[in-house]
């Protein structure tokens, strides 16, 4: 992502590193993982291979990105279902003024730039 958004149409475009990748199931074990702030990983090098798109939070975040659930991971994090286990949020869980709220891109006001009486040679 780059740029001001709305954060109500954020898609996955299946394409880049992350495409050629198997998905996998965000497990309740795999999002604890991903999330252990008592001991975060530290000094990790930035990724350079398959392998290490494999780590739990690469994959948590993978698979946010994937499933187009921005909006509703930056608004609801991490949940937990009945037996206390975490999971994702589902997408379309959240509402257009809960994003709204997030999203300030409608603070700005649209410029356009409209060139007139110029010809191309």
């Amino acid at each position: 992502m780059c740029g001001p958004t709305n954060m109500h149409n954020v898609p996955s475009l299946g394409t880049g590193r992350f495409s050629k990748l198997p998905p996998l199931p965000p497990t309740p074990e795999l999002l604890a993982a991903a999330t252990t702030f008592e001991s975060p990983p530290t000094e990790i090098a930035p990724p350079k291979n398959a392998e290490d798109y494999m780590r739990p939070r690469g994959l948590m975040g993978r698979k946010v990105f994937t499933e187009s659930l921005i909006a509703e991971f930056l608004i609801n994090g991490l949940l937990r279902d009945e037996s206390g286990a975490l999971k994702l949020p589902e997408k379309g869980s959240v509402s257009e003024e809960q994003i709204d709220a997030i999203s300030k891109a409608k603070a700005w006001q649209s410029t356009r730039l409209v060139l007139t009486g110029c010809s191309v040679k």
